[in-house]
């Protein structure tokens, strides 16, 4: 549990012992090395109770540890027994190549998160994903075409949820629609300002319903 979690990191110990599992040298069970992969400046805090650590939000790590006068290990440490290890963070170590390969693949579809974290700085994907997807996968990178594109935001979701009446303008379907012009379509969440809805949509149509 947490509290445990909590003690743990107190132990200077554990400390030193986790130090030498994320620089390898320390053999253990497979693990989410994050610290490594994405490096400390690579892990960004997005949201924390507390109103005294409030500042740390959209810091990474690298910099919480420079305020504080300590290591990025030690900082991360005191800030999840700070915060009773409710912390949220993105951390950046993935790579485009790799995305565009995934999205390539027939039975892939599109994800953002949405409900994580709810407090904070989530993650810009939670507003803009499926415009980023159009605008920058689309129409900047050409990595796919926009039909596989509305496909991979429409009809594949839907079959892999097993929506029935969803996913095709077709006879019978729910008249769920949207009408935009792919080059009108723009994200406006960041990561520093992610609050922000995407900007371009003509109409939504839910239903049968001019919501937009």
């Amino acid at each position: 549990g947490i509290a445990d979690i909590v003690c743990r990191l107190r132990s200077r110990e554990n400390r030193k012992a986790l130090d030498a599992m994320i620089r390898g040298e320390k053999k253990t069970a497979a693990f989410d090395n994050i610290a490594e992969l994405a490096g400390w400046d690579g892990i960004y805090v997005t949201s924390v109770d507390s109103a005294k650590n409030r500042e740390c939000q959209g810091k990474n790590i690298d910099e919480i540890a420079n305020m504080r006068g300590c290591t990025p290990l030690d900082a991360c440490c005191d800030l999840l027994i700070e915060e009773n290890c409710h912390v949220t963070m993105i951390d950046f170590m993935a790579c485009e190549e790799d995305i565009e390969r995934i999205l390539n693949v027939p039975c892939s579809s599109l994800i953002s998160d949405a409900t994580y974290p709810t407090a904070g700085l989530p993650h810009p994907r939670v507003y803009g994903s499926c415009t980023r997807l159009i605008e920058h996968f689309v129409l900047e990178r050409r990595s796919l075409s926009l039909e596989k594109a509305v496909n991979k935001l429409t009809l594949a979701p839907a079959e892999a949820l097993r929506l029935t009446g969803k996913g095709l303008i077709k006879e019978g379907f729910d008249a769920d629609l949207c009408i935009f012009k792919p080059e009108e379509l723009h994200e406006n969440a960041s990561y520093a300002d992610p609050r922000r809805n995407s900007s371009g949509m003509k109409n939504v149509i839910v239903n049968g319903i001019i919501r937009l």
